[in-house]
């Protein structure tokens, strides 16, 4: 496969993994100018069975499109193509550099407390949108957790599509097994994977990352019991969400990525009332042991009342923030993404809210932006599914630079220019310039591609006045029956990038090529008619000129007088004439050379000024050659 081009685009530079079926490639995309890489999952089956195949390819399709939903997230790589070449199958998706998690999480190795909460809450965030879409992704694990280069967030890979087909091509049973020993929850192994069949997946790798151990070896095998606690230096409250997460049966898990969500938070930051009373607390103890002096007792009882005073107003105010907290809960789960992000957004402003509402506040904002985003993105796709390529690129635009799903709105509206442009291309191909420069400066000032658009248009004014000049002529010159020049002209015509251009001198070339041709036989067929007629008449004609040139003379009648020899070398032709007499009448023989086109007076009168003929017959001979003139030309 190395080397291959695919889809007449994706050129296969390096295998990047194989198994059963299915081979992973990476390729280059040489229709784009930078040549970026891409990830080709390539799928071929076993069977050629016509029912087999048409299954398959629609199996196939689904995944594709659920794959391409999914792409609209930041953390996911996006499905840029999917086609069907000699009954084998291919995904393109996005190459996203950087590492997989198993390289950071080694044998022996723990990760810090700390290290591994951010982790949590990075996936925990991806997985409630890929459960809000309706999918659960099955495996998830170290070697499917990619660290990415440019901003080190987690991106989510390996989705299963072909795995998915590939296990339905070996085993036709409708439950499909997909997963990984050690993270897989027992409910999975069943094939009835839920959604929080993806959160023991994680607690699993959270687990791993604390201990250094692989799950598989953390599990005993007699009892099927999970012990890893000590092995690994947590607090109890991370703990306790963990051995929530990995729970054997679904029903004592989190029921959701965003409840796990939720309680990671209030564990990573406690509340500013409890460190507040604790220091109060702290205080008391130092006044009533006497440490504090007796002058400071006065101020600090002062200032105890206004903190007192103060915790209470922090208390009134984080509950006014639980209940508008919850109003905007409410909103998103009603799908008013616009009102939810406007009230969150009022919470994260407010400095006097807690850490922990302040953190779920923000993760509600960032989600209700993901949704209101996301129903930009589809809008602008469905605005270019049906054409409207301009105003899916404008509703595209509108998506804000800070959100994540900026990198793939870009993405999109780069495809979209370049499809304005391809467009264009094709406008210009088909003869419509006019059309063709309306695609191209359709291009938003905006966008990468409008430079591009500008010297696109001027190349393509300028390559069209060159041939529609060279066109006329060739054209002029064929309606003034000037053949060859009109052919020369079509042939000589910088055209290779026209297509329309190309095919209006082509056929200009052909007509004069035709017409050349119906002329050279028309002439042809009038020399051979003439010369027909000059052998049919020659003798009788030859000798009456003699007999009325010399009455007095005698000779036999038999006796050849003359002789035409012709030779024709295409419209050229040559005429020897030889007369022929009697000893007594003529010495020798007398011959002249004619090559003309058509017989015309002057062709002899120049045999006589050269010497070739005496001017006593060349009369004779002129006044004859004349009348055949007129009478056959």
């Amino acid at each position: 496969m190395l080397g291959r081009l695919l889809d007449g685009r994706y050129e296969v530079t390096s295998v990047l993994g194989s198994g059963g079926f299915s081979q992973t490639y990476i390729a280059r995309d040489i229709r784009r100018p930078s040549f970026p890489q891409c990830v080709v999952k390539h799928l071929q089956p076993f069977s050629q069975e016509p029912n087999f195949l048409q299954e398959l390819r629609t199996r196939f399709q689904i995944e594709a499109e659920a794959l391409e939903k999914l792409g609209v997230h930041d953390q996911i790589p996006q499905l840029l193509a999917c086609f069907e070449t000699d009954e084998e199958f291919y995904l393109v998706q996005e190459f996203v550099e950087g590492h997989s998690l198993s390289d950071e999480l080694l044998p022996g190795q723990r990760r810090p407390e700390a290290e591994v909460v951010a982790l949590l809450g990075d996936i925990l965030k991806v997985l409630e949108f890929i459960h809000h879409q309706r999918v659960v992704h099955r495996d998830i694990k170290p070697n499917n957790l990619l660290r990415r280069k440019r901003d080190r967030k987690i991106v989510l890979i390996d989705f299963g599509a072909v795995k998915a087909i590939q296990t339905q091509i070996l085993n036709p049973d409708p439950t499909i097994r997909i997963g990984t020993p050690g993270y897989t929850p027992p409910e999975q192994e069943a094939g009835q994977p839920g959604y929080n069949s993806d959160l023991y997946a994680l607690g699993m790798t959270a687990i791993q990352a604390l201990t250094g151990v692989h799950p598989s070896q953390l599990i005993d095998p007699s009892t099927g019991k999970l012990t890893w606690r000590a092995q690994a230096q947590v607090s109890s409250s991370l703990a306790a969400v963990l051995d929530r997460m990995v729970c054997y049966r679904p029903s004592q898990r989190y029921q959701s990525a965003r409840e796990c969500l939720e309680r990671l938070t209030a564990i990573a930051e406690p509340s500013r009332i409890s460190t507040a009373t604790l220091q109060i607390a702290e205080q008391i103890t130092k006044i009533r042991s006497g440490k504090i002096s007796p002058h400071l007792t006065a101020g600090i009882s002062f200032g105890l009342g206004l903190t007192v005073i103060g915790l209470i107003s922090i208390h009134n105010r984080d509950q006014a923030a639980q209940a508008t907290l919850a109003k905007v809960k409410r909103l998103q789960s009603q799908g008013q993404y616009q009102a939810c992000l406007e009230q969150a957004k009022t919470l994260t402003q407010n400095f006097g809210v807690s850490p922990s509402l302040h953190g779920q506040a923000e993760t509600v904002l960032n989600q209700c932006q993901i949704e209101l985003d996301g129903q930009k993105l589809r809008t602008a796709q469905q605005l270019a599914t049906t054409g409207k390529l301009v105003n899916a690129i404008t509703s595209a635009s509108k998506i804000p630079e800070q959100s994540q799903l900026q990198p793939q709105a870009q993405r999109l509206i780069e495809t979209w220019t370049q499809r304005l442009l391809e467009l264009g291309w094709a406008e210009y191909h088909r003869g419509d310039l006019a059309q063709a420069i309306a695609y191209a400066e359709s291009v938003p000032v905006a966008t990468p591609d409008y430079q591009t658009a500008q010297t696109t248009i001027t190349q393509w004014q300028k390559s069209w006045q060159v041939a529609e000049t060279h066109f006329r002529k060739a054209q002029q010159a064929f309606e003034q029956s000037q053949w060859q020049v009109a052919i020369q002209l079509a042939q000589d015509t910088p055209t290779s990038e026209n297509h329309f251009w190309q095919a209006q001198l082509a056929g200009l070339e052909r007509r004069a090529q035709a017409a050349q041709q119906a002329e050279a036989a028309t002439r042809s067929q009038r020399i051979t008619r003439t010369l027909e007629r000059l052998n049919q008449d020659l003798d009788l004609i030859g000798r009456n000129a003699l007999e009325q040139a010399y009455p007095d003379k005698t000779y036999k009648r038999t006796e050849a007088l003359s002789e035409l020899q012709v030779r024709r070398n295409g419209d050229r032709v040559t005429f020897r004439f030889t007369v022929i007499s009697q000893g007594w009448f003529w010495r020798e023989s007398t011959a002249f050379d004619w090559e003309v086109l058509m017989l015309q007076q002057q062709h002899v009168q120049a045999a006589v000024a050269n010497g070739k003929l005496d001017s006593y017959r060349a009369e004779e001979l002129n006044n004859y050659f004349l009348s055949l003139a007129k009478q056959y030309l």
